[in-house]
């Protein structure tokens, strides 16, 4: 964007417009470079006015549709991303499903009925832990009580 058009007499205007993208030009290494001339005072005053003619002259209309157009491919490219990311996630988890369907078929029913039963005794090991430390945290917390009350009982008699 080019502001401040309106102090600017129309005959410069081609002239400041084509140094100004020779300068961005140099600086980006980019060729397609535009430029909006606006007036921010008159697209301020037509907010505060409503007046049209305002609007046109200050040039606003241009920038605020190319800032559109731009949001909206973005959105698009975003929602593709998205769309896409979603449809890898699908395809691995088929890949996922067919090799683990291929290596089931490759291993014998009998090796399947050793891991079941490892896993069978794993978790009879974790019931059994559990109910180890249950124990123990019951048999803790009732000399905890114990304690609690010989302490409260001494501290009565005093």
């Amino acid at each position: 964007m080019l502001n401040k058009i309106d102090y600017i007499k129309e005959n410069q205007l081609s002239d400041i417009i084509t140094f100004t993208k020779t300068v961005v030009k140099d600086i980006t290494k980019k060729e397609d470079i535009h430029m909006h001339p606006v007036s921010a005072r008159l697209a301020r005053e037509d907010r505060i006015s409503n007046n049209d003619k305002l609007i046109d002259m200050s040039g606003i209309s241009a920038p605020v549709s190319a800032i559109g157009e731009f949001l909206m491919k973005e959105k698009g490219a975003i929602l593709i991303n998205g769309f896409m990311k979603e449809i890898k996630q699908i395809l691995d988890m088929f890949e996922t499903y067919f090799k683990s369907s291929i290596e089931l078929r490759q291993i014998s029913l009998e090796d399947i009925r050793k891991k079941v039963n490892m896993f069978r005794d794993f978790m009879r090991n974790i019931d059994t832990s559990k109910k180890e430390v249950t124990l123990l945290l019951n048999g803790e917390l009732k000399l905890l009580f114990e304690s609690l009350d010989e302490d409260m009982m001494a501290e009565i008699r005093r």
